[in-house]
C-alpha cells in the first residue's frame, strides 16, 4: 500500500514539473520571412472576406521584437495582398481563398 502511494505521489509530482516546464518555455519567434508570409495571409483573408483575427493575433504577438523597417514591410505586404485580393477576378479570388484556407493556416500553427 505504501509503495503505491509513493508511486502515485511521484507520478503526480512528475506531471506537475513537466506541465510547469511547458508553461515556462520561451515563446518561439518566427523568422521575418515567415512573419511577412503571415502578413500576406492577413491581407488575403481581409480581401477575400475571411477571418483576419487569427492572423492578427500572430502578427501582434510576433511584432513586438521587430525593427521598424520590418514593421513597415509587414504593413506593405498586407496592403498589397489585400489590394490584389479585392481587385482579382473570380478565378483569382478562388485561388486566393484556397491559399488562405490551405497554406496560410499552416502559419497559424507556427505562431
Amino acid at each position: 500500500m505504501r509503495l503505491s502511494t509513493t508511486l502515485a505521489f511521484a507520478a503526480a509530482s512528475a506531471t506537475l514539473i513537466l506541465s510547469s516546464a511547458a508553461f515556462a518555455a520561451p515563446h518561439t519567434e518566427m523568422s521575418d520571412s515567415a512573419l511577412l508570409a503571415v502578413a500576406h495571409c492577413a491581407g488575403v483573408a481581409e480581401g477575400t472576406g475571411g477571418d483576419v483575427a487569427p492572423f492578427n493575433a500572430v502578427i501582434d504577438s510576433q511584432a513586438v521584437a521587430r525593427t521598424p523597417d520590418v514593421l513597415d514591410r509587414l504593413d506593405q505586404v498586407r496592403t498589397d495582398a489585400k489590394r490584389a485580393a479585392t481587385h482579382s477576378g473570380p478565378d483569382g479570388k478562388a485561388a486566393l481563398v484556397r491559399e488562405r484556407d490551405g497554406v496560410c493556416r499552416n502559419y497559424l500553427q507556427q505562431g
